[in-house]
């Protein structure tokens, strides 16, 4: 059965036929009406949850870097007025960075959509797996160029470390200039903090021109690997189980949109149908990016800290791994941007990411005009199905 199911034909619709699928765009329901209508000729029923999202998660870092700059412009006026802009923007880059969106209340939205669809198993449920992978696409910016990406983290650990450390020094300078003394070692404090930081602050500029120009000169990629290949495994795996039923585990197959803005998709279908799980009985397992390269379990995952993945869930993907050796499946700990598993670990949930990474561990063609159809290895994607198969059949055994 699974020998006759071809993931990449899914890969060639969406990156190919379809192409660039920006969240909130023209193409990126296209693609939604495609995951739709290839549930329904399943025989599956299909649903289409609408929800509003940004466009690109590039608004979002304008206005929170803009933040700290209007700080730093206030700071030669007055450093009292200084202050807030920083406190409030460090407070939104700390709730923006644990997957708990605050200026998507406030900035223009569009509309995006989440199609899932529910295969029942032969018997009374008792488990529920929900399989997930985005189906919408990015674009590129120069720190994800092939030259430069390597050093991505880096980069937004410097922006991260800068971001808490600039309103630390306004607010220590603040104190004590009014408890001790306007000097310290014949310096005058604010002269000393503005010293201190040019350095953060040169960093939160670099990553406020960087979004400008991210959107202001980059355009749009067809996101064959990222994550054209990640929807495809959820479809795929509609299309096994839903002429093979698994015994006692209900599955929830959910192509989610707007992940590449915010991961607006998973956060939207968890804050409406979350509440209706029970998080001791439900397991997420996501696709992301593995149509190249050897494919990983991924163990924990999180740009600042590391979010364990489940634990019954990696003990499953172990024994897999180790049961069919020949496949060559390991596990990592992924540190970049955050993907569909992040905020549903972050809100308690059970969940997993599946992902590949090429021979430099870097995730191929990560963002750049060369993620087509073209670089997507038929093998990789097949072996990801296979194995991402035989979890399944182990999770459903949990049922026994």
């Amino acid at each position: 059965m699974i020998e006759n199911v071809n993931p990449m034909k899914h890969i060639y619709a969406l990156s190919v036929d379809i192409g660039p699928r920006r969240p909130s765009s023209e193409n990126e329901e296209k693609a939604a009406d495609y995951i739709f209508n290839f549930f329904r000729s399943l025989g599956l029923e299909p649903v289409k949850q609408k929800f509003y999202t940004l466009s690109t998660f590039s608004w979002v870092y304008i206005v929170l870097f803009g933040l700290y700059i209007l700080s730093f412009i206030l700071y030669f006026y007055n450093i009292i007025l200084s202050i807030p802009p920083a406190i409030l923007a460090l407070i939104i880059f700390l709730l923006e960075g644990s997957t708990k969106p605050v200026l998507y209340y406030i900035l223009l939205k569009g509309l995006s959509y989440n199609v899932f669809t529910i295969i029942k198993p032969k018997n009374k449920v008792k488990y529920r797996l929900i399989l997930t992978g985005h189906y919408d696409s990015s674009r590129p910016a120069w720190f994800f160029n092939p030259k430069f990406v390597k050093n991505f983290r880096k980069l937004f650990l410097a922006i991260a470390l800068s971001s808490i450390l600039y309103p630390l020094i306004l607010i220590i300078t603040l104190l004590y200039e009014t408890f001790i003394s306007t000097n310290i070692l014949f310096i005058n404090i604010r002269d000393l903090a503005l010293i201190l930081s040019l350095v953060p602050i040169g960093f939160i500029f670099l990553g406020f021109f960087s979004m400008i120009h991210r959107e202001a000169i980059y355009k749009d990629i067809p996101g064959a690997n990222d994550n054209a290949s990640g929807a495809s495994m959820v479809l795929a795996l509609a299309e096994i189980l839903s002429k093979n039923p698994l015994e006692s585990t209900e599955v929830w197959c959910v192509a989610t949109g707007s992940e590449e803005s915010g991961m607006f998709g998973m956060i939207h279908f968890l804050k409406e149908y979350g509440k209706n799980f029970d998080k001791n009985k439900t397991f997420i397992l996501n696709f992301d990016m593995v149509g190249s390269g050897d494919i990983y379990y991924i163990t924990g995952e999180g740009l600042l800290t590391t979010m364990k993945s489940d634990k019954l869930l990696i003990e499953i993907a172990d024994k897999v791994a180790k049961s069919h050796e020949e496949w060559n499946i390991r596990s990592r700990t992924y540190k970049l941007l955050p993907t569909d598993a992040t905020p549903a670990i972050a809100r308690g949930f059970k969940a997993m990411s599946i992902m590949g990474f090429n021979e430099k561990g870097l995730l191929p063609n990560w963002h750049w005009y060369t993620d087509t159809y073209e670089n997507i290895e038929e093998q990789t994607i097949k072996k990801a199905l296979k194995y991402s198969y035989e979890i399944i059949k182990e999770i459903d055994k949990l049922a026994v």
